[in-house]
């Protein structure tokens, strides 16, 4: 008697809550913090949206995606590097990742299932009353915290699927974590259909992470097929083709991020 007691109260406050939030585009508004460099304890901030309609969620970097909203030009568009948009489409049940890779485009089609175990541990966070969940995805184990005062089944990056939504969400070696900042109501929801813009490239998660793996490997292999002939060094001197795809190399590889989100896909 107690749980259906329980689970009819639940129901009730999404009820109460649905008048208001149903009929309006919301933006959810989170703090994404990450160690990008797994060996220093650096951690960067930075905003990022989660834009939910009727029937899709867009999750971006504000700072990277106003400039095509800004800009209606195909042409220009595809010339802004560092995009990257989760899409999830709840009509056709998919998951696209819309994200940029040594100069092409990819419309990636992610089908693994998330399945979450929830627990008894509750928090309340920016005066939302939340719950508790954990899983398992892209290499890392997550723990979640959703509230049912927001009435949907969206979260941060490609998490979803909880019985409401994912305020804050952080791996169990806090190197990435996403905590809600504000709620907002949309009045003209600008970034739908955005990832039309694009002359992207459709292709698996499996496959993408072969192209990943490739990459890292050898980042230049677009610059050796190009056939470079010479270059310049960073002091001015003239350098053989070889050298110039030795430093690039390097250099590149220097660089590229040890602590990604999808842990997996360095394995």
């Amino acid at each position: 008697m107690l749980l259906v007691k329980k689970t009819f109260h639940c129901i009730l406050v999404i009820l109460a809550c649905l008048p208001c939030l149903k009929a309006q585009d919301i933006r959810i508004v989170y703090e994404y913090k990450v160690q990008k460099d797994s060996l220093k304890e650096d951690i960067q901030t930075s905003d990022m949206y989660l834009d939910i309609s009727a029937m899709n969620s867009y999750f971006y970097n504000p700072s990277l995606t106003n400039r095509f909203i800004e800009n209606k030009s195909k042409a220009e568009q595809n010339k802004i590097a560092d995009m990257h948009i989760i899409i999830k489409n709840r009509k056709n049940n998919e998951i696209i990742d819309i994200t940029d890779l040594d100069g092409d485009t990819y419309k990636v089609f992610d089908d693994r299932k998330i399945i979450w175990t929830l627990t008894k541990e509750r928090d309340t966070i920016l005066g939302y009353e939340s719950q508790k969940a954990i899983t398992s995805f892209g290499g890392r184990q997550w723990n979640a915290w959703f509230t049912m005062a927001i009435p949907s089944q969206e979260g941060p990056y490609k998490f979803h699927g909880l019985p409401g939504t994912i305020i804050k969400m952080e791996d169990d070696k806090k190197q990435h974590s996403f905590t809600i900042q504000s709620l907002q109501t949309l009045n003209d929801f600008e970034i739908e259909g955005i990832e039309d813009k694009f002359n992207s490239i459709k292709i698996t998660q499996a496959q993408y992470k072969k192209i990943y793996t490739n990459y890292r490997k050898n980042p230049v292999r677009k610059w050796r097929e190009k056939g470079i002939v010479k270059g310049l060094s960073d002091h001015g001197k003239e350098e053989n083709a070889s050298e110039v795809l030795k430093n690039m190399e390097k250099y590149l590889k220097m660089n590229l991020p040890n602590n990604v989100l999808e842990a997996d896909l360095l394995k």
